[in-house]
């Protein structure tokens, strides 16, 4: 493992000054977690449960370095999820998100999320580093949910992530999003928005999907497709995760540099987070499937509770900066 350091213009003691820009540099080796970090996230969980929070080793960062090596690190899970009030399908999410922050030493400075939804639980988890947490989303429902729950209206916007011309170049330490750059069909929009999102950051953190990794049995499979189903025609691109890193590297500032991890889980605790989320899909409004939702599911269940293996999309996360 070696370790560099990056001095990149910010604000005195900002989220990547000089005090907090060690960036860990995989080098044929696996990483983990500075031990800091892990103790802030246990300090702010509300019912600390070991039996659940201990590393599930059947979850792995595998990290695609530029020189073509693979390597491997468990993954540590957090609960700061249940503060927030999150749903147990966005819980999967989350944990990988906290993970991939830590990484980057989260603490005092700016960040904006891109796509924030109504939840406050990421938040609270800046919060708690010393980080001045903005919020940006195109739906003005949730912008008033996040508000209703508490958050300032000041660093709440509601606006097109293709348009922020609200914040000025490099306004803000970390620029970040997940999940949402899949949900924008179309793809002039798309690379407007990724444009965007790179113009306001000093530094990117970008999670989506990649759904070529979620495999099982028959029944899985089969709801899976059914899901599918549902939300392309909905705007969402199941398989963008697998050309996020192509489509950063195009709209990188010349000599950024650009770090992606490919998150597999293969864990049977997120069993519920598959059966939570297909339920909700394939009841929506306008869904074919919402005569056969059920039996899809049961069948699913069962072949789970039976024991059969199965792997959930990939979350790929990419940095730039």
């Amino acid at each position: 493992m070696t370790w560099n350091q990056r001095s990149v213009p910010s604000s005195a003691g900002g989220l990547f000054s000089t005090t907090h820009r060690i960036i860990p540099t995989p080098v044929g080796s696996s990483t983990t977690l500075n031990r800091v970090d892990s103790r802030k996230m246990r300090q702010i969980r509300l019912k600390p449960d070991p039996a659940r929070n201990r590393i599930d080793p059947g979850m792995r960062n595998v990290h695609h370095h530029s020189d073509g090596t693979v390597a491997e690190a468990p993954r540590p899970l957090s609960r700061v999820a249940r503060q927030g009030r999150l749903p147990l399908q966005d819980e999967w999410v989350f944990e990988s998100t906290i993970a991939e922050l830590a990484k980057i030493k989260p603490g005092p400075g700016t960040m904006v999320d891109l796509g924030a939804g109504p939840s406050r639980a990421l938040e609270i988890f800046m919060s708690s580093t010393g980080c001045a947490y903005s919020a940006v989303d195109s739906h003005g429902q949730m912008v008033a949910a996040r508000i209703r729950a508490g958050a300032n209206p000041q660093r709440n916007h509601v606006a097109q992530m293709s348009d922020l011309s609200m914040f000025n170049d490099f306004h803000f330490d970390l620029a970040f999003s997940r999940a949402t750059l899949g949900w924008i069909p179309d793809g002039g929009a798309r690379r407007q928005a990724l444009a965007e999102h790179i113009r306001v950051g000093w530094r990117s953190l970008i999670l989506n999907f990649d759904w070529s990794t979620a495999a099982g049995g028959e029944a899985f499979n089969e709801l899976r497709d059914a899901m599918a189903g549902v939300l392309e025609p909905m705007g969402f691109d199941p398989f963008y995760g697998a050309v996020q890193h192509a489509e950063v590297k195009a709209h990188a500032r010349p000599g950024s540099k650009i770090q992606t991890t490919v998150i597999k889980s293969f864990s049977r605790r997120f069993r519920g987070v598959v059966l939570a989320s297909a339920k909700g899909v394939l009841n929506s409004t306008g869904s074919r499937y919402v005569d056969t939702a059920d039996d899809l599911i049961l069948e699913a269940q069962r072949e789970m509770e039976g024991g059969a293996n199965f792997s959930l999309p990939a979350i790929v996360a990419t940095q730039c900066y």
